[in-house]
């Protein structure tokens, strides 16, 4: 479990980074997938007490990245990231085309891709 003084700098962190400029920095992707959203929402699911940590990469692909994680219990998560920002999986709309989860999502990718 994260103690509160590990919590307290995580969220004043993600704070200074929502109210940052946007510039080059908030543009920058780190290992392909790790971008400034993706951060934004893994810090997000960590403050929530949904994840404890993010760990190790399972598997890696053209279109997403799939990491172990730990829950607050303990017990293995899976955490799937898609490539949105650097864009090596354009074609998503006709990979997912037909999927129910989807059906009432936007054409363009990113909403599609945060749904």
């Amino acid at each position: 479990m994260i103690d509160e003084r590990r919590m307290r700098g995580l969220e004043a962190q993600v704070d200074a980074l929502r109210t940052k400029e946007k510039d080059s920095d908030t543009r920058k992707t780190y290992d392909e997938v790790f971008d400034h959203a993706a951060l934004l929402t893994i810090a997000q699911l960590i403050t929530d007490g949904v994840l404890s940590t993010l760990d190790y990469p399972v598997s890696t692909g053209k279109e997403a990245n799939v990491f172990h994680a730990t829950g607050p219990d303990r017990r293995a998560k899976a955490v799937k990231i898609y490539r949105i920002a650097t864009a090596t999986f354009r074609n998503i709309a006709v990979y997912i085309e037909g999927d129910p989860r989807f059906k009432k999502v936007k054409r363009a990718t990113r909403p599609t891709l945060l749904a």
